[in-house]
């Protein structure tokens, strides 16, 4: 398969005369290690630790979210300074807490006014303490605390991401198969599914990984990385190339792909299916939309899974993820383009062949409910990228 890149979205940019301003918003949540200050990567906004022992900013427990977020620790009866970056137009920042305990506390700016931002629930809360932290300002917690903040600001707008696609239809190419074939510590292939898969853990826990075989990235998924947020990694058997109806499936829960470095107001399309009739649903982060329940049709063993089409938009610039509430089978994923165009079949209520050489009728597409999924000549197969397949 190949990747499409235009760069209209880009030229048409630079056209402009000058950059466009959006809000933009940026989320505060937990450091990677303890430290006296904190910020986002862009210095937008910093939270300081103005004690003398400092190291009071610490790592928080994703079992305690806050706002959906893993939130920073911050030290009890210590005073923390807001400040923001010089020359940014702040237009809101929003404190998010709870206690770090199993008991109530109180937020204020020193222990002289201990609750003047008020209670503090304790942690686990869904309706954390909610404070507007626009001008810069002191916060103290009488116990150790979680926090959580969100800033909306106005900054110059990314570039549109220039228009890519996935089309998972056309199968692997002619190189992606020989790597592959060339990797049997990695990739092994099964003869009844009809489907390439993984043999060994690609990678481990939350570390994102290319795919690749004998070496070499895939092109079937160049530009996606790959993990799964489970003790043993992305393990045998999670992904999955079928071939004679190709598609990529990703199998099972806790399988993430991530799409790094997208712009606000990019717009990704996909086009897949639940790989069952049980209920599943993606989840995904930093769009518009931030759950996708598989459909279905029919009653009892009479019920099949529905290929749907959903379009997102990437709500701040940054990466977007798409985590797997079970199996699906991906068709295609788009940015900032239209999903490709199926191929259509004069006969699509199931199998059947069409020649396309009347003259010499040693040539045939086949079909599979309407998608063209196997070329064949003179008895041998082809997928539509051009590759042979088993």
């Amino acid at each position: 398969m190949k990747k499409i890149f235009t760069l209209i979205a880009a030229a048409l940019m630079a056209v402009g005369a000058s950059a466009q301003t959006i809000e933009k918003t940026v989320v505060l949540g937990t450091p990677s290690a303890n430290v006296s200050t904190y910020s986002d990567e862009d210095e937008i906004i910093t939270i300081t630790d103005n004690s003398t022992s400092g190291g009071g900013i610490q790592t928080g427990s994703a079992s305690y979210k806050v706002n959906d977020v893993t939130p920073m620790k911050l030290s009890g009866s210590r005073n923390f300074a807001i400040s923001y970056k010089a020359g940014v137009n702040i237009i809101s920042a929003t404190l998010y807490a709870t206690t770090n305990g199993d008991a109530t506390g109180t937020l204020g700016t020193s222990s002289d006014d201990p609750d003047s931002y008020g209670s503090l629930p304790k942690r686990g809360s869904s309706s954390p303490l909610v404070v507007d932290i626009k001008e810069a300002t002191v916060l103290r917690g009488s116990a150790q605390w979680l926090a959580v903040i969100v800033v909306k600001y106005e900054g110059e707008a990314k570039p549109a991401t220039a228009a890519t696609t996935w089309d998972f239809t056309q199968g692997l190419s002619t190189d992606d198969v020989a790597n592959i074939e060339a990797d049997d510590t990695n990739w092994q292939y099964d003869d009844a599914a009809k489907n390439w898969n993984n043999k060994a853990t690609l990678t481990t826990r939350n570390v994102f990984t290319e795919l690749k075989a004998n070496g070499a990235t895939l092109d079937y998924t160049k530009g996606l990385l790959f993990t799964r947020n489970n003790n043993t990694g992305l393990e045998a058997g999670r992904i999955r190339f079928y071939t004679e109806n190709p598609s990529l499936y990703i199998n099972g829960s806790a399988n993430i792909i991530k799409i790094e470095d997208l712009a606000t107001n990019d717009i990704i399309r996909l086009r897949i299916k639940g790989g069952g009739t049980s209920a599943r649903a993606l989840t995904i982060t930093n769009t518009d939309i931030t759950t996708i329940n598989a459909e279905t049709e029919g009653e009892g063993t009479e019920m099949t899974a529905l290929e749907m089409e959903k379009e997102l938009k990437v709500t701040s610039d940054g990466d977007v993820t798409i985590t797997t509430g079970n199996g699906f089978y991906f068709y295609a994923i788009t940015i900032n383009a239209e999903l490709p165009e199926k191929q259509t079949d004069p006969d699509p209520t199931g199998i059947n062949t069409v020649a396309t050489d009347a003259a010499k009728a040693n040539v045939v597409k086949k079909y599979v409910d309407g998608k063209q999924v196997v070329i064949e000549k003179n008895g041998k197969k082809y997928n539509v990228a051009g590759a042979q397949i088993k």
